[in-house]
């Protein structure tokens, strides 16, 4: 991740900058440890002196790729897997990171992601995910009092722009078949709390298929930008948590249940619609 210190910010130290603008999740004792190993670079160079002040314009690097117990949380660790719990405003490549990711969040969404630690690891994740053996539970906040309060949507979901993808209940050429569960804990006129169960893995299914019900998940500017300013607040960003994940080990036969407790701010921002 990448920022320019911006004017207002000239002389601010830089554990309070990191805190600020890169991830408020992480406390300044974790920021400073981050430095300690290496991982912050100012104009390209490696600092780590915390009581540095910044100065106006100055570009800084972090690398946030999980390489231990030492920064953020571990939800769950072998001698094969790492499931960290990300951060919202996030995102991890291949070559952030020195484990192989084995699927995707989206960059604003936070909760549990799988890195395998090596090639083997990895293929026999991935089978596990392609046989639909990879139990993923989802939380989000939506726009409005959805109803009914279970149920599931089934649609096809194909490119339709470089960035955008479409969902539709009739076939389209290069299309993929999409399938989402669906029940709600919790309901107002402002908004729900619901429960996601993505029996399939589309890029930003949960996405559409919540806009497909007529309640977008709030945040999602990407596809639904007018109707964010609909909700009771503004809202920060795409308020979808990766909750939970449950397999059985490939190596082991043994079952792995991972749970990924709520965000902060995404707890805020249920107290905020049901306050």
């Amino acid at each position: 991740m990448e920022r320019k210190v911006p004017l207002h910010e000239d002389q601010v130290r830089i554990p309070v900058f990191l805190e600020k603008y890169f991830s408020k999740d992480f406390s300044r004792k974790k920021w400073k440890r981050l430095m300690e190993a290496n991982r912050v670079r100012v104009n390209g160079k490696v600092e780590r002196f915390s009581s540095r002040r910044l100065s106006a314009y100055d570009e800084i690097q972090v690398d946030l790729a999980p390489e231990g117990k030492d920064f953020g949380q571990v939800l769950y660790e072998d001698s094969f897997y790492y499931i960290w719990n990300k951060p919202p405003g996030i995102l991890f490549t291949d070559t952030s990171t020195r484990y192989l990711p084995a699927h995707r969040l989206d960059k604003e969404t936070s909760g549990a992601l799988i890195y395998a630690k090596n090639p083997s690891a990895l293929e026999k994740m991935f089978f596990l995910f392609q046989q639909r053996k990879v139990d993923k539970g989802y939380i989000a906040l939506v726009l409005g009092a959805l109803n009914p309060k279970s149920g599931i949507r089934k649609s096809y979901i194909f490119k339709e722009k470089e960035r955008y993808f479409r969902s539709s209940t009739c076939p389209h050429p290069c299309s993929k078949s999409a399938e989402t569960l669906w029940s709600v804990r919790k309901c107002s006129s402002r908004g729900s709390l619901v429960y996601l169960q993505p029996k399939t893995g589309r890029t930003h299914q949960l996405r559409l298929h919540m806009g497909d019900l007529g309640h977008p998940i709030l945040g999602d500017y990407h596809y639904h930008k007018s109707r964010c300013f609909q909700a009771p607040f503004v809202p920060k960003r795409l308020y979808l948590h990766a909750q939970s994940l449950r397999f059985i080990h490939p190596f082991t036969g043994e079952q792995v249940d991972v749970q990924s407790p709520m965000p902060k701010d995404f707890s805020k921002a249920v107290d905020q619609i049901f306050e």
